[in-house]
């Protein structure tokens, strides 16, 4: 697929203005997935951690549990990347707590902790991939009927 010349500049010229490097990444993998001949298969997601940067000890050690996971997962919580999910996987008993401490003061807004459920990542993931155009119908979106309503009605996918 060869570009004309102006096309070639415009394109050239917009992609220079992009500074978010992950939507750069997308970008790249996009057009070498067009170059290839294959389908684009995009995850905006950040690589999540194999390990636990440490294992939760208890509240006598590690202090409050949402400055515990604010300060070791602190460049993970990005609000869909990384989720409750991940938490549990990698430090059970930080996870644990949480629901404890949710259990006892309600819900933990994100404003105070960017950390989501899988199903709210799930649904901010569709989003973002929406936004940027990589998918184009509702038939795209959701992973069950129930799915797709939800995200109807939260205004991520149109009706």
């Amino acid at each position: 697929m060869a570009l004309s010349g102006v096309l070639k500049n415009k394109c050239i010229e917009k992609l220079s203005k992009i500074e978010d490097p992950r939507a750069l990444r997308i970008i790249f993998e996009a057009i070498t997935a067009v170059q290839d001949n294959r389908d684009i298969s995009i995850d905006l997601r950040r690589k999540i951690p194999e390990i636990a940067p440490r294992l939760y000890r208890g509240h006598h050690e590690d202090g409050d549990i949402l400055e515990y996971i604010a300060f070791h997962y602190d460049k993970h919580l990005d609000g869909f990347s990384f989720h409750r999910g991940h938490l549990r996987e990698l430090d059970p008993k930080a996870a644990a707590r949480l629901r404890k401490y949710e259990t006892k003061n309600g819900k933990v807004p994100y404003r105070v902790l960017n950390l989501p459920t899988i199903v709210d990542a799930n649904d901010e993931h569709d989003r973002q991939r929406f936004k940027l155009g990589l998918v184009l119908s509702a038939q795209d979106f959701g992973r069950s009927r129930d799915a797709k309503v939800r995200q109807r009605e939260k205004g991520i996918i149109p009706s």
